[in-house]
């Protein structure tokens, strides 16, 4: 089959399928060998590394306004496919320039006069790279070409170099406005060579190309974090339950995913090793934990290892595998000899009298008068017991709770009963003068318990701000707070803690936002994946100097009250301040890669750090939304044709229909039609770089919720008879930033029949 591209500017290209048609057409106007970074093509890649805001620079004696750094990882020794062109083969191929593709609009004399490039601890970086900044071109975009010095580039392995970009106000100062998104198009072009691997080949260089994440990739992470055993010497032969507690350490809620134990395992479990027992947790929202637990029997005596394995088969993007496995080293003992466990004293024969163990009966004896030998079993009930509550996570001294404190209340629910609870409720109230009972009103917090099997048992941990009020309080728990649960027992439901809240002695600080600002503005809504520029005002309006050990916290969207030292999307540290000083701090997050409404959260002294005389300030909040399009190809029909037949070496097009589910309008922009992919590749993947058929999308925005359709056109139906596929992609070069790109792909298979004779 071949097709026909509608590029930019040009008309319609007919394209071969034929190889060597192809290399033939390339070869004649090739000018580079191309690649792409970040994969097996090519040891020469670019990754955005780190951010310092509002700094300065140790070589620049009078700057004009402090600078914020961005910083990138040049590297010319990634791993790669050997008998890949552009993978180094010897050090005659070096790198010769990086290009980073900006907005011409930023190129004005208070940016370029300014700009300079430096170490990541802010040393000048002019011995080891140049640079430039270009206007656009008629063969270039507007762009910053970075080049290392001839020695760089020789004993070039890995390394940092960083953009400083001024940051004052009505400028480019982010990287963020620089390159025009929360990506940037980088082009990397090295020395000019022959590959031994081409017959005749032409001396060129090397372009590679690729778009850059300049914002934290967000990840869930699946750590393992604890293990018990119930009992902890298992008995040989008998049952034992493994408790094991996963934690989301990462930056967004997880999937669901399964978490595996081996009974003895010593050795690092592989990917998808056959676990003895497994079982589905999650999602986990971030920092919280799941209890999983796993019924097992116990071996032969001897000690033993139980490793247990957070997801399992490797199904999920993480920040880190190497926290998903943890052991714990345990012995199985032997039976105690003479221990009657089957049914020892049972009274079958005559009232009152034992006769299978003598002398064991010794609670009630000889009792059973009316009908002998009944072995009726009484009704099995789960029995649901609160314990352990506590207050926990917050700055002073054991005894020194503050008003408006930011704590973790922390408690077990455990099943004491004989059969499984189902899925309930707790309540918690900060302070409540009696115990509570059956959906009482006025809680401070409610949350859900999990289903438990008999004896098992789970930890369950709420952030939240202590009360202003000074004096003894008491914080009350329920769990089945709606009373929902058949239980043996209803009195052990409820747990109370009694606590103090007291005026810290003698002079304090205490840290007020006066005020709370996002640049840009938040009114109107923000795009996926903006970058928040957040600017506070921070008051001490206490009675003593702050400490600068204490954090600005910030959540780009956050429910609740952020926990004690609980990490953010971003953090900087705080200035001392003097009693009735104030100051500005400015850190940037970015917005959520998910749409709809969110709610920013700023926290003052978010490690914990001071103690002040009030807490309850510390906090502030912007409410906004996240905008954006999501598109969904749902059809894809060929135009002339009769549903997926097509005959032999006829014109065709594509009619796609496209309907965008986000909350605003958007362009798909770029129309794909790929050979060899069987499923959706990811934005930016390699798979998406080389079309074998691209268009314009025709039918101009989408609104949202509106479903629109626009011709592919440029198809030529050459082959032999037979069916064949097409992967359909729309936004295929990811221009506009969707939360799902998954839904913009279709697979069209069609049928290729021999033309009608007469």
């Amino acid at each position: 089959m071949t097709t026909r591209s509608q590029q930019p500017g040009s008309g319609r290209v007919a394209l071969a399928v034929v190889l060597a048609a192809v290399l033939a057409q390339f070869a004649a106007a090739q000018t580079c060998y191309p690649g792409a970074i970040s994969t097996p093509d090519t040891n020469f890649d670019v990754q955005f590394s780190s951010k310092v805001l509002n700094t300065t620079l140790s070589y620049i004696k009078k700057p004009k306004t402090t600078y914020n750094r961005y910083c990138f990882n040049v590297n010319a020794a990634s791993p790669c496919n050997s008998s890949a062109i552009c993978c180094k083969t010897n050090a005659v191929t070096r790198l010769s320039a990086v290009s980073i593709a900006i907005v011409p609009t930023c190129i004005v004399k208070g940016l370029t006069s300014n700009v300079s490039l430096s170490t990541p601890e802010g040393a000048n970086a002019k011995s080891a790279f140049g640079f430039k900044i270009n206007k656009a071109s008629k063969s270039a975009a507007a762009n910053i070409k970075i080049a290392p010095t001839s020695a760089t580039a020789k004993s070039l392995g890995s390394s940092i170099v960083c953009i400083n970009l001024p940051a004052a106000a009505g400028l480019c100062n982010t990287v963020d406005k620089l390159c025009g998104a929360s990506t940037c198009k980088i082009n990397v072009t090295t020395t000019k060579f022959k590959p031994a691997s081409l017959t005749k080949p032409k001396s060129l260089p090397c372009c590679l190309a690729g778009n850059v994440n300049i914002l934290p990739a967000f990840q869930a992470d699946f750590a393992v974090t604890a293990i018990q055993l119930i009992p902890t010497s298992p008995v040989a032969g008998q049952p034992f339950t493994a408790r094991v507690t996963v934690t989301n350490t990462g930056e967004i809620a997880s999937d669901p995913f399964i978490v595996g134990v081996y009974a003895d395992k010593a050795a690092t479990a592989a990917c998808g090793e056959a676990a003895d027992k497994t079982n589905t947790t999650g999602p986990i929202a971030v920092g919280a934990s799941a209890t999983v637990n796993f019924g097992l029997t116990a071996g032969t005596v001897g000690n033993k290892t139980l490793r247990a394995f957070s997801d399992l088969f490797c199904n999920l993007q993480e920040k880190s595998d190497v926290n998903d496995q943890l052991t714990l080293p345990y012995t199985v003992v032997a039976a105690t000899p003479g221990t009657n466990t089957t049914n020892p004293g049972t009274n079958t024969t005559t009232p009152g009298t034992n006769t299978t163990n003598p002398g064991t009966n010794t609670t009630n004896p000889g009792t059973n008068t009316t009908n002998p030998g009944n072995t009726t079993v009484p009704a099995t009930l789960s029995n649901l017991v609160a314990s352990a509550l506590a207050i926990t996570g917050y700055t002073g001294l054991p005894a020194t709770l503050l008003p408006g404190q930011t704590a973790n209340l922390t408690f077990f629910v455990t099943n004491a009963g004989s059969a499984a609870s189902a899925a309930t409720t707790y309540a918690l109230w900060l302070n409540k003068l009696v115990a509570p009972v059956c959906n009482d009103a006025g809680a401070t917090i409610t949350g859900a318990v999990p289903a438990l099997a008999a004896g098992a048992s789970t930890p369950i941990t709420v952030p939240v701000s202590l009360p202003s009020t000074l004096g003894a309080l008491t914080a009350r728990l329920i769990v089945d707070f709606a009373c929902s649960v058949a239980e043996s027992n209803e009195a052990d439901n409820v747990a109370a803690l009694a606590y103090q809240i007291a005026a810290p002695v003698g002079p304090t600080a205490n840290l007020v936002i006066k005020s709370l600002l996002a640049d840009p503005s938040l009114a109107a809504g923000v795009p996926l994946g903006q970058l928040l520029n957040l600017t506070i005002e921070v008051l001490n309006n206490g009675t003593d100097v702050s400490s600068s050990a204490a954090v600005v916290t910030a959540f780009a969207d956050k429910l609740g009250t952020p926990a004690c030292g609980e990490a953010g999307d971003a953090s900087i540290p705080l200035p001392a301040l003097p009693v009735g000083s104030s100051a500005n701090v400015t850190l940037s997050v970015p917005a959520p890669l998910l749409l709809g409404a969110k709610t920013l959260k700023v926290v003052l002294d978010g490690n914990c750090a001071l103690i002040e005389s009030s807490k309850a300030d510390n906090v502030g909040s912007l409410l906004y939304t996240v905008l954006g399009a999501d598109f969904v190809l749902s059809a894809a029909e060929a135009v002339p044709g009769v549903g997926s037949l097509l005959q032999i070496n006829g014109p065709f097009a594509l009619n796609l229909t496209v309907t965008n589910i986000g909350n605003a309008a958007g362009d798909p922009g770029s129309l794909g039609a790929f050979l060899g992919i069987t499923s959706p590749a990811a934005c930016g993947s390699a798979a998406l770089n080389s079309p074998s058929g691209s268009s314009f999308w025709g039918a101009g925005p989408i609104a949202p919720g509106a479903t629109a359709t626009s011709l592919f056109n440029g198809f030529q139906a050459a082959g032999s008879a037979g069916t064949y596929t097409l992967w359909i992609a729309v936004n295929y070069m990811c221009v506009i930033k969707e939360p799902n790109y998954a839904n913009n792909q279709l697979n069209f298979t069609y049928t290729l029949t021999a033309p009608v004779v007469g």
